[in-house]
């Protein structure tokens, strides 16, 4: 048995807000608390019960919200638990969202003090990620119905599902957004948590667990309200992957097994490779059978073969003839290598043609990486220099050089926004087999072409974002100032939605006389790694001495460094990938013009944007942030929000086509 810890909060009653009452939170809280204690590993006194009724008023876990924040904020810390395994906090009651913010409302909330008494669920998310180690379940039993902006009914929304997958948490939520959960009499009990005491009792995959809840908890409610209501159960996990890894590891059925089972052979006939092996490792992990733990070691020895045959060809194909990243030479040859021709384009200025010019990464050696540029304009075309480090998997240098690349300027009411060349080539897109994480989102591999474009060396500024909403006619559509109004304004702009990022663009293009766009995901990627194929343009790994992101988590075998908890201006740590941009990794996430899709299987191959017509209203963001660990960092993860949210982690930079 692990060292498992459980939260499971139920409140019926109310304190200021009688009206309010439930019947059965705190008998749907005590089964899960049960459930968790007899049959799924967790010491009882690991299962902190908070019970909000009459009977249990007097307890030192009564779910006042000091009570609840003293709970989490200094008797759950990892220096009083230790080091946790699993980590899974259970909440039915009512939540409420409030000026972008989703709560927990508790026993002694009032409706009009609601950031004061109730429980913020960011800060809830942020003191269980402080388990770094653990495997974290939230499970939310409230209603999500929009009723009001200040009604105890109004909706929990979606910015809590994305932060905690952005986590690495797995969330349950009772039902989807617009829905209530609803309580049977019948029962004693909710709906919601009788199904999944019941179905955790046969899957503890969550790809099960959810199909289980989304069929067994309208049939409760048929049976027991004698009507049909909308109630659908979501299970969000970080990635494809993880929904095939059983939540409770100790409670794992025969049921589990023969999914992963057939799972795994699916994966491999399908040849994805790495997702096979994972699911034959979790086989041999949670198997209590000999004879099938035996028969995964010896899938997986079988892929781990097939794995390295295929990464030969995958090699030998992306070394063969075709459209490079870059061409390596020799300088002589270089200059006898005929330019790269592309339209030309005006820029909103004079168009005086120069000849093509040779953007190299100067290093000491004599071997020169060199690619050409397309003919621009003589009085917009700028030389800039700028320093590349490559690091091993302990963060320690192992090269450093001096790179060179060109630029444009766009000024715009007096302030400029830089944007660097990155040369046409190929991208061997997603994840590769040195990473240390792989998510089925990032597969399969796949060769892209990507033609000439130019992309703002930065991401763009609140500086930038203002000289551009200046532009606007009334009424205005873009805030002069995002959120948070004290910081610089050499930071990236956030709290920008997608759309308000479009909006940014046209309003440039609109003024320039020349289309500027969000990068597509493909162009991201390839412009972040610059011609590397590590997780990192820097290597193997990251420090937090080279990129802003949350370095208390370490990555490969380098030391931890700090979290900043904010974003740092823009190129203040002055290193850049081999195309001279910086930030790629960590800062701010940023937002690119593809749809989300669940992994790449038919993306475009021609470094388009993937886009849907089907009413999909999330998008791709890119390249992780000042919150993130490590692994959200790498130059293959990918993440979704949808177009409407925005947050003080996420910003842009724009693109402009050659």
């Amino acid at each position: 048995m692990g060292n498992n810890w459980a939260v499971v909060i139920g409140i019926n009653d109310y304190l200021h807000h009688p009206e309010r009452k439930l019947k059965y939170a705190v008998n749907d809280a005590q089964k899960i608390g049960d459930f968790l204690s007899n049959r799924a590993g967790f010491g009882a006194d690991h299962v902190i019960q908070c019970l909000g009724d009459e009977e249990h008023r007097s307890s030192s876990t009564y779910p006042t919200c000091s009570n609840l924040l003293q709970l989490l904020e200094r008797d759950l810390q990892p220096n009083r638990v230790g080091k946790v395994d699993r980590f899974w906090f259970y909440f039915s009651g009512h939540g409420i969202s409030r000026n972008g913010r989703d709560y927990l409302i508790t026993s002694d909330c009032l409706e009009d003090k609601i950031e004061r008494f109730a429980l913020p669920l960011d800060e809830v998310l942020a003191t269980l990620r402080l388990h770094k180690d653990a495997d974290i379940v939230l499970i939310l039993d409230a209603c999500r119905q929009v009723t009001g902006r200040k009604s105890f009914g109004s909706s929990i929304g979606e910015q809590t599902i994305a932060s905690a997958q952005e986590r690495g948490i797995t969330t349950i939520f009772s039902c989807d957004y617009g829905q209530y959960s609803y309580e049977l009499e019948g029962l004693q009990q909710g709906a919601f948590t009788y199904a999944l005491v019941e179905g955790l009792a046969q899957y503890t995959l969550p790809s099960q667990l959810e199909t289980y809840l989304r069929q067994r908890v309208p049939a409760l409610n048929l049976q027991y309200r004698h009507d049909r209501v909308e109630q659908t159960p979501r299970i969000r996990t970080e990635s494809t992957i993880t929904a095939f890894q059983p939540l409770l590891p100790d409670a794992v059925t025969s049921a589990d097994i023969e999914v992963l089972v057939s799972q795994a052979e699916k994966d491999e006939i399908e040849e994805d490779f790495e997702t096979a092996k994972n699911l034959w490792w979790q086989v041999v992990d949670v198997s209590q059978s000999i004879t099938q733990r035996q028969e995964a070691r010896i899938a997986i020895e079988r892929i781990e073969k097939k794995i390295a045959r295929w990464s030969s060809h995958l090699y030998t194909e992306a070394t063969s003839p075709q459209p490079e990243v870059y061409q390596t030479s020799e300088t002589s040859k270089a200059s006898q290598k005929s330019p790269i021709k592309t339209p030309k384009s005006t820029l909103g200025r004079s168009t005086l043609a120069t000849p093509a010019v040779p953007v190299q990464i100067v290093k000491p050696a004599e071997e020169q990486r060199i690619f050409q540029i397309p003919e621009l304009s003589t009085s917009n075309f700028q030389e800039f220099i700028f320093d590349v480090l490559e690091i091993d998997s302990y963060g320690t240098s192992i090269a450093q050089h001096t790179g060179k690349n060109w630029f444009v300027v766009e000024e715009i009411n007096g302030v400029s926004i830089e944007m660097a060349f990155v040369p046409g080539g190929t991208l061997l897109m997603g994840s590769s087999e040195s990473e240390n994480r792989i998510y089925k989102n990032e597969r399969p591999q796949h060769m892209v072409t990507i033609k000439s474009f130019l992309i703002s060396k930065f991401s763009i500024t609140f500086a930038q974002w203002r000289a551009i909403a200046q532009l606007q006619l009334n009424p205005k559509k873009l805030k002069l100032r995002p959120s948070p109004s004290n910081w610089g304004l050499n930071r990236p702009v956030v709290e920008v939605s997608w759309h308000d990022a479009v909006e940014f663009c046209n309003l440039l293009s609109q003024k320039t006389g020349t289309t500027y766009r969000l990068p597509t995901e493909a162009e991201w990627e390839y412009a972040c790694r610059a011609g590397t194929t590590t997780p990192f343009h820097f290597g193997q790994t990251i420090t937090s001495d080279l990129a802003n992101y949350d370095g208390t988590y370490s990555y490969r075998l380098e030391p931890k460094g700090i979290n900043r908890a904010k974003t740092l201006q823009v190129g203040e740590l002055k290193v850049a990938n081999a195309f001279g941009l910086f930030d790629m990794h960590g800062n701010v996430w940023e937002w690119c013009k593809d749809h989300w899709h669940e992994n790449y299987n038919s993306a475009p191959t021609n470094g388009e944007a993937w886009i849907d017509s089907s009413g999909n209203q999330n998008h791709v963001i890119r390249g992780g942030s000042w919150r993130n660990e490590p692994s959200n960092c790498r130059s293959s993860y990918r993440l979704w929000k949808g177009s409407e949210q925005a947050a003080d982690h996420i910003g842009f930079r724009i693109v402009r086509s050659l």
